[in-house]
């Protein structure tokens, strides 16, 4: 949420209506936002089916990238495009503003989007996952809410720096999917707590001095003395 994916749809009619995408005034800026829509919508219906195929991590690396250069071409173009004087921007440069729109949109539908619930969820133990599920919905929606209420402060006084911020959301994220992220594809879910805790960012944390377990500990209150079974089933006899 912290890419501004929010304040994007959310203000999609006002910012498209200004810059004269499709049109001027609030109908431009209607149909601009009903194309993002049905961008969003397809690109995560394309993310669901190419998921399992390309896995978690190579797709949230490329969305990263895609969304980060995304970003920065609509910062670049807003300020070469824009000025003080004109309230409106150039046909070619508005048309060329929404399709960069629509590539971090789409950037989001088939990486970010899905992959920001599907992959906390599956990284978590078991026994810690409705906590861990807690504390990613409450980041996500905390995070969407601050973007969304200060989008409009943000782009009357950074302006095109606005994109700028989010395109650097994006190379952060990529780096620590890049650096911290395990691939979890085709791993069962009760062996991806230990596949994670394998990483190398994480062994040293999750296990003395970093060194890997050769075989799981075995719990011995499980363990039941066999003379102390026979004496008592004899007693019981």
């Amino acid at each position: 949420m912290a890419t501004g994916i929010n304040a994007v749809v959310f203000f999609s009619p006002q910012l498209f209506g200004g810059i004269g995408s499709f049109g001027e005034g609030a109908k431009g800026g209607l149909i601009a936002s009903a194309v993002i829509g049905a961008v969003q919508v397809g690109a995560t219906l394309v993310g669901v089916v190419v998921v399992d195929r390309i896995g978690r991590r190579a797709t949230l690396i490329e969305t990263s990238i895609q969304g980060c250069l995304a970003e920065l071409a609509l910062a670049g173009l807003l300020a070469y495009a824009a000025t003080d004087s004109s309230a409106q921007m150039s046909h070619t440069a508005s048309i060329g503003a929404i399709v960069l729109v629509c590539v971090f949109i789409a950037s989001f539908g088939w990486g970010w989007g899905p992959l920001g619930w599907l992959v906390p969820s599956k990284i978590q133990p078991l026994n810690t996952r409705s906590a861990g599920q807690s504390i990613t919905t409450f980041v996500q929606l905390t995070s969407g809410a601050t973007v969304g209420q200060t989008f409009l402060s943000m782009l009357c006084s950074m302006k095109y720096g606005v994109f700028v911020l989010f395109g650097m959301s994006h190379l952060f994220g990529g780096f620590i999917f890049y650096f911290l992220l395990p691939e979890t594809r085709g791993i069962p879910l009760e062996k991806v707590a230990d596949h994670v805790r394998a990483h190398w960012a994480c062994r040293h944390v999750c296990y003395k001095n970093g060194q890997i377990p050769t075989e799981a500990p075995v719990d011995t209150t499980l363990l039941v003395d066999r003379k102390t079974t026979r004496s008592t089933d004899t007693e019981v006899l």
